[in-house]
């Protein structure tokens, strides 16, 4: 029946919610500081890209040996 209208309604009560209370406000942050912003973001995503390939490489490393 009515549920998938309902949801939808609901869904976009939560993101109107949310684009207030926090998309907006991270929005005219970033606008301030992209750079900063950008940066720490891209240091934070390498490091995490270095440590997945790091576990993925040693896996493979004690499979060879082992």
């Amino acid at each position: 029946g009515n549920l998938p209208l309902l949801a939808l309604k609901l869904l976009a009560r939560i993101f109107a919610w949310l684009y207030g209370t926090v998309i907006d406000p991270l929005l005219s942050f970033f606008k301030k500081n992209t750079l900063k912003v950008a940066l720490a973001i891209l240091g934070i995503f390498l490091y995490y890209v270095v440590v997945a390939l790091e576990k993925i490489f040693a896996g493979w490393a004690e499979k060879e040996t082992g």
